[in-house]
């Protein structure tokens, strides 16, 4: 990270019936958790994410790959 503008790449995976969003690059995941506190993100952080100039891309899950 460098302070341009990223493509944020996640995938989502169903966990005991719920629908669970988790960061790609692990750098990106790091630094997501520590300002949410959380180890998956939300479509509200996707939104943020946005507004903030950054772009999102849903990926394949890498479990069913």
């Amino acid at each position: 990270m460098n302070g341009q503008a990223l493509t944020v790449r996640y995938f989502s995976r169903d966990v005991y019936g719920t629908t669970r969003l988790y960061v790609t690059d692990g750098e990106v995941s790091a630094a997501l958790m520590a300002l949410t506190r959380r180890r998956t993100i939300e479509a509200r952080d996707l939104d943020a994410l946005r507004a903030l100039g950054h772009s999102v891309e849903r990926v394949a899950d890498p479990k069913h790959a």
